[in-house]
């Protein structure tokens, strides 16, 4: 009997010494978890971390900037190189980032990048002096969520659809309407002409869309066909009955021995 009842209190014992050997356990896979995770990103950019929409977890720090900062400085530097096509044609526009007038004063700005050295070191989190605790707590961070950093810019798209304006002052056109003309005494149909415009809104879209993913600088835009508002097909129900018209009045102009029908 006392054996039976003593068979509890064992268990119980053989129980504590089973769980502090799993306590210790997890400790040490904890350690090696730790000390493997410095190891890995002692020299890239933590897990889930994001610059913009791009993510750079695993990148090194050179690769991040050949990934963004490149691009965005050759932006910069070089601008944007728009193509707009019209059937066979193209007009090819290059929007700056800056310029300056004929005095030294007069800037004109079209699109601004923020911060782009700062940004990518603020996503790389290496802040030096950070207590243990806190750099763990950092650390921590990234593995449960994402971490996005944003590099600024902007647009003036005012200025921005005053340089396409200026530039492709030629290439486009306003529509011309059909309408009659008059030859050798018969009325025939002038077909008009299409005009030709750009969707300013979807050019500077996509200016944006490449400061943020860090794209080409490079774009290509088919011109917007529009119609005229009266067009040859208006025209044509009413053809015979101009030509009937002209026919039946006969006008002419004089000026002293000159005349003209």
């Amino acid at each position: 009997l006392f054996n039976i009842h003593s068979s509890p209190q064992q268990a119980t014992g053989y129980s504590g010494k089973v769980w502090d050997k799993k306590y210790i356990y997890g400790i040490l896979l904890i350690i090696i978890f730790a000390g493997l995770f410095d190891y890995y990103y002692s020299d890239k950019f933590y897990p889930h971390t994001f610059i913009n929409n791009i993510g750079v977890g695993g990148m090194t720090y050179i690769e991040a900037e050949e990934k963004i900062k490149a691009p965005l400085e050759d932006i910069n530097l070089n601008g944007f190189n728009m193509e707009f096509v019209r059937g066979n044609n193209i007009r090819k526009v290059n929007v700056p980032a800056i310029v300056t007038g004929f005095t030294p004063d007069t800037v004109v700005e079209y699109f601004s990048i923020d911060n782009i050295d700062e940004t990518i070191k603020k996503a790389f989190g290496r802040e030096e002096g950070l207590p243990l605790i806190r750099e763990w707590h950092e650390k921590i961070a990234y593995l449960l969520s994402k971490r996005k950093f944003a590099i600024s810019h902007s647009i003036q798209k005012e200025a921005v659809n005053s340089l396409l304006k200026r530039e492709l002052n030629g290439f486009l056109n306003s529509p011309q309407n059909a309408e009659f003309i008059e030859s050798g005494g018969k009325i025939s149909i002038f077909e008009g002409k299409f005009g030709a415009d750009i969707d300013h809104e979807r050019i500077v879209k996509d200016m944006e869309n490449i400061l943020f993913n860090f794209g080409s600088k490079d774009l290509r835009f088919e011109v917007n066909l529009i119609l005229p508002p009266i067009t040859a097909e208006d025209l044509k129900l009413k053809l015979d009955f101009i030509n009937a018209l002209s026919n039946s009045i006969n006008l002419k102009f004089w000026n002293g021995p000159y005349w003209w029908r």
